[in-house]
């Protein structure tokens, strides 16, 4: 069995150290805590049989979900606009009854 530190693990496996980190305190990687020159140092073991942990795949958005998102940032964008034109009518209303 070999010891690397979860940093090095994680450039091993091209990883990010919060994914190793991650993955030690949930179980998915087997570690051991060892004191060194009074400091607790975290070593991630590695198996020779066991496949080291692959980084979970980004899941893609569905064709109706993203059609529906554009549904809504269109609709979104037609309340904001005319938040923007009542806004601009507002600020002429309150110039013309100021002067």
């Amino acid at each position: 069995m070999q010891k690397l530190t979860p940093k090095a693990y994680a450039i091993q496996q091209k990883m990010s150290l919060f994914h190793v980190i991650k993955a030690i305190k949930s179980g998915k990687l087997e570690s051991k805590v060892i004191t060194e020159e009074g400091k607790e140092v975290t070593y991630v073991l590695l198996d020779e049989k066991r496949p080291p942990l692959a980084q979970e795949p980004v899941q893609k958005q569905t064709s109706p979900e993203i059609a529906t998102m554009k549904r809504e940032i269109a609709t979104l964008q037609k309340e904001l606009l005319t938040l923007k034109r009542e806004m601009i009518e507002m600020k002429k209303s309150l110039k013309i009854s100021q002067a």
